[in-house]
C-alpha cells in the first residue's frame, strides 16, 4: 500500500504540466515500478497460463493500468517532455490507477466495506444507466427540433446538433441548469414548455427517485452480509499475496495455520454476544423485528387460546353440575309425586315447577 502511493504520487508530478528537471528522473522510477508490477502480475497469472485470473476485473484494472503507464511514459519522452499532446492518455491512465488505489482500501474494515457498497451499486445500476440513457437521447432530439431554430446563435449552439443536445439536456433535467428564455423564444412555444415539463418530471423526479431508491436496496442488500463482505474483500487480497509466495513458503503457511483459536465474548448461557455496531441492514434489522413480533403475537395467541379453553371447560364444569343438580332434584320430584299418588294424596308439584325453571 504504501509502495503504491508512492508509485501514485510519482505519477502526479510526471503528469504535471508544469516541466520540471526531475521529470526524466521521475519517469525512470515509475517504469521501474511498473515494470516490478507487470512481473508481479505474470506471476499472479501463472505466465498467463490460469485463465480465470483475467476474469476479474480488479486484475483486468491492475494491467490496463500497467499498459496505460507505459504507454504515456513511451510517448513522454519521445515528445521531450511535452505533456500537453497526451492529455487523453494521462486521464484515462489517471483513472485506472485510482481505481487501482480504491481496490487496496478493501483490506481495512473502514473503507473495505464502502469499496464492497460501491461495486455493488454500480452492478445493480447498469440496466438503470442505459434506461436513463435512452430517456435522455429521445429528449435530446425533441429538444434540438424544438430549439435548434431559434434566432439567438448563443443559443443555437446548446441544441444545435446531437451530441450538444444531449449535454444541454443532462445539463437541464439532471442538474436543473436552463435558460428560461429558450421556451419563450422557441417557434413552438407551447409544446416546448409541454416538453419541458415533461421532461423535467419523468428524469428529475420519477427516474432519479427509483435511482435513490434501487441505491438503497442495494446498500441494504450489502449491508445484510456487511461482515462477511469486509471478509470476502481481506481474503481476495490475502490470496492475491499468497499467489506470489513460492509453493514451498504456502505449504509451510498451511501447515502452520491448520487450526485456529478465536475467543469470543458470550453471555451466561454460552450464547455468543453480537456487538451493539455490527449493524446488519435496514431490511435485516426490519426482518428480526417483524419475526420477534410474529414469535410474540403467536405465543400472545397460544396464551389467549389457552385461557379462553381453560374458561370454557370452568364454564361447561359449572353447567354440567347445575344441569346434574336440576336432574337429580327432577328426579326425586317425580319419585314423590309416584309416592303421592300411590298413597292417595296430593303433590304440590312447586319441586317440579322449580326444576322446570
Amino acid at each position: 500500500m504504501v509502495v503504491y502511493l508512492a508509485f501514485f504520487t510519482l505519477w502526479v508530478f510526471l503528469i504535471d504540466n508544469r516541466v520540471s528537471k526531475y521529470d526524466t528522473a521521475i519517469a525512470i522510477v515509475l517504469l521501474i515500478l511498473n515494470s516490478i508490477n507487470f512481473a508481479r502480475e505474470i506471476w499472479q497469472s501463472n505466465f498467463g497460463r490460469h485463465l480465470g485470473y483475467f476474469s476479474s476485473g480488479w486484475n483486468q484494472i491492475d494491467l490496463a493500468s500497467i499498459a496505460g503507464v507505459y504507454a504515456y511514459s513511451v510517448l513522454f519522452a519521445t515528445s521531450k517532455g511535452n505533456a500537453s499532446d497526451h492529455v487523453p492518455l494521462a486521464v484515462i491512465t489517471t483513472l485506472l490507477l485510482t481505481m487501482k488505489l480504491i481496490s487496496y482500501l478493501r483490506a481495512f474494515n473502514e473503507t473495505g466495506w464502502l469499496v464492497t457498497v460501491l461495486s455493488q451499486n454500480f452492478r445493480d445500476v447498469r440496466g438503470f444507466l442505459l434506461v436513463l440513457f435512452a430517456v435522455i437521447v429521445g429528449f435530446a432530439i425533441c429538444f434540438q427540433q424544438l430549439f435548434s431554430s431559434n434566432d439567438s446563435s448563443e443559443e443555437s449552439n446548446y441544441f444545435g446538433s446531437l451530441r450538444t443536445s444531449m449535454l444541454s439536456t443532462y445539463e437541464m433535467c439532471i442538474l436543473g441548469q436552463y435558460e428560461s428564455s429558450l421556451l419563450y423564444e422557441s417557434q413552438h412555444q407551447v409544446l416546448s414548455i409541454l416538453t419541458f415539463v415533461l421532461a423535467v418530471t419523468c428524469i428529475l423526479v420519477v427516474v432519479l427517485n427509483a435511482l435513490i431508491s434501487l441505491l438503497a436496496d442495494s446498500y441494504a442488500r450489502v449491508q445484510e452480509n456487511a461482515v462477511a463482505n469486509r471478509r470476502k474483500e481481506k481474503a481476495e487480497l490475502i490470496v492475491e499475496y499468497m499467489s506470489l509466495l513460492p509453493s514451498w513458503r504456502r505449504l509451510q503457511i498451511e501447515h502452520n495455520t491448520q487450526y485456529f483459536h478465536a475467543l469470543l465474548q458470550a453471555d451466561a448461557d454460552g450464547d455468543l454476544i453480537v456487538e451493539d455496531n455490527d449493524w446488519q441492514g435496514g431490511l435485516a434489522a426490519l426482518r428480526e423485528h417483524i419475526e420477534e413480533l410474529n414469535e410474540a403475537h403467536e405465543e400472545a395467541q397460544q396464551k389467549a387460546v389457552e385461557t379462553l379453553k381453560n374458561d370454557f371447560e370452568k364454564e361447561l364444569s359449572s353447567l354440567r353440575s347445575e344441569m346434574v343438580s336440576i336432574l337429580r332434584d327432577l328426579s326425586d320430584d317425580v319419585k314423590a309425586m309416584k309416592r303421592s299418588q300411590t298413597e292417595g294424596g296430593v303433590f304440590s308439584g312447586k319441586r317440579v315447577a322449580g326444576a322446570v325453571r
